[in-house]
């Protein structure tokens, strides 16, 4: 038997983001995989401070769009996690339960912004 030290908190801040529609600033996405589930973390800042949104790659198209990502072929991007770093974007978000009773974030309805990156205050 040995002594362990283990850190088992989770290493995304996944604040919860407030529900509505406003400008957000992406600060880093970092994929993760679940088994054979590919999933990518957005850390986003937005007016009143920071947080994560989980979005599976068929949530993704509409974004990586707005972002200016390559669309290499039908639904298909080829795209640079770091270049889209100081990208922003408008998208609404909302919580709500899903099909199981669990309480889930989402964000939809993605445009680009009217705001310039080098204008967004945070």
């Amino acid at each position: 038997m040995s002594r362990e030290y283990t850190n088992c908190n989770p290493n995304y801040k996944n604040e919860p983001l407030p529900d509505g529609r406003r400008t957000w600033k992406v600060l880093s996405v970092r994929k993760y995989m679940k088994k054979e589930t590919e999933m990518f973390f957005w850390e986003l800042a937005y007016d009143g401070g920071e947080g994560t949104q989980l979005l599976l790659p068929s949530m993704m198209k509409e974004l990586l769009t707005v972002l200016g990502c390559a669309e290499t072929e039908p639904g298909v991007f080829d795209w640079e996690t770091e270049l889209i770093e100081g990208k922003v974007f408008d998208a609404t978000v909302s919580h709500g339960p899903d099909k199981s009773g669990v309480m889930r974030q989402n964000m939809t309805d993605f445009a680009a912004s009217a705001t310039k990156e080098e204008d967004v205050p945070f």
